[in-house]
């Protein structure tokens, strides 16, 4: 099965706005298609991952996916790693950038955030939509983040030491987002987390992962095939299907 819509047919730009992804979930609750994309030159209120805010500066890539999968609301999770593995390929064809992932899907650069995704969804019975939010430390230096985030983030300006094609990159983002979707669609989770296996570098580590329950601390040992991390702690092993994961040591 392939996608029900060209992912950007349909892109919005938006100067300044709270975040892509609360404007895009309000279109998606108002029915919009699959394939929307919202774009914002600065968020006011960018979210990352347990609510917490995200640094949005001017220079940014800020922008937001709706997708409307067929399949279970297990299969959020899936997408949530899918998306990181988008955005690693497109910085490694289209700039030359290597990078790697860390669950489900920060994408690090010389160990380093260079970019966070954020994906939120509702379900019923089977899930109506996923919005997924990309945030592309992109033609800034870290120096305009706040403080405390600049030792742990990296930009493409700063890898490649000067501006790049925000658009180009886009697209290139969304290209790979369609094939790894339709491929998703087609045969299942069984080879995206293939793809996110060689680009991970979380396996096999000790983390620490904070979760809307509590923390888990142990040895990750897998992703199953919802994109859930199993972990090993002391007391036996855990799944974590959602969190804030820290690599603590290795």
């Amino acid at each position: 099965m392939e996608s029900a819509r060209k992912l950007g047919e349909k892109l919005l730009i938006i100067e300044v706005l709270e975040s892509t992804n609360q404007t895009l979930r309000e279109l998606a609750e108002g029915g919009e298609p699959e394939g929307t994309v919202v774009v914002a030159e600065e968020q006011r209120a960018g979210r990352g991952r347990l609510g917490r805010g995200w640094a949005s500066p001017r220079g940014g890539l800020w922008f937001s996916v709706l997708l409307r999968p067929p399949g279970p609301p297990a299969d959020a999770g899936v997408l949530s790693l899918l998306a990181g593995v988008a955005v690693a390929r497109s910085l490694r064809n289209e700039l030359g950038i290597r990078s790697s992932l860390k669950w489900p899907n920060d994408v690090l650069v010389e160990g380093k955030k260079l970019c966070g995704i954020l994906s939120e969804s509702r379900s019923g019975p089977g899930l109506d939509y996923v919005v997924l939010g990309f945030g592309i430390n992109a033609n800034f230096l870290v120096s305009a983040l706040p403080e405390d985030l600049r030792r742990s983030a990296i930009s493409v300006k700063e890898v490649l030491r000067e501006p790049v094609d925000r658009l180009a990159i886009l697209r290139s983002i969304l290209n790979d987002l369609e094939r790894l979707y339709g491929a998703f669609l087609a045969g299942g989770s069984a080879g995206i987390i293939s793809e996110w296996k060689e680009l991970a570098v979380t396996l096999g580590r000790q983390v620490r992962v904070e979760t809307a329950t509590g923390l888990v601390e142990g040895r990750a040992e897998d992703v199953d095939g919802s994109g859930a991390l199993l972990v090993r702690t002391p007391e036996g092993p855990v799944t974590v299907s959602a969190g804030d994961c820290v690599h603590v040591q290795g």
